[in-house]
């Protein structure tokens, strides 16, 4: 059962100059699963481009159930820096990006 047919498809359409949005394919999951598939869509694509600052999302929900996932980024890294009071020794220390620090809030970790 790993033909074609069965396969589950979440489209990425580029609506503009970062603005991105996820919605099912020609072959959607069943609505209670389509939230899933779409977060983990967009998980994927956030992994593949950590470059990307995400601004904003807005998901549209239809009957209580994510339909679909719009997505506004820059891209670009962050350069922004935890700053503390360091002693002499770990001075030249980098410290996470905030991006990073907000990745691991959002993981758990």
């Amino acid at each position: 059962m790993d033909d074609e047919s069965t396969k589950i498809t979440i489209d990425r359409i580029e609506m503009g100059t970062g603005w991105v949005c996820f919605q099912p394919g020609d072959r959607p999951p069943s609505p209670d699963r389509l939230p899933a598939f779409l977060n983990e869509c967009f998980y994927t694509w956030l992994q593949r481009n950590p470059d990307f600052n995400i601004r904003a999302t807005m998901p549209i929900v239809e009957n209580g159930q994510t339909v679909l996932l719009h997505v506004w980024f820059d891209r670009g890294r962050l350069t922004a820096r935890v700053m503390l009071p360091l002693h002499s020794e770990s001075r030249n220390r980098a410290y996470p990006s905030i991006e990073q620090f907000a990745l691991r809030i959002v993981r758990g970790s």
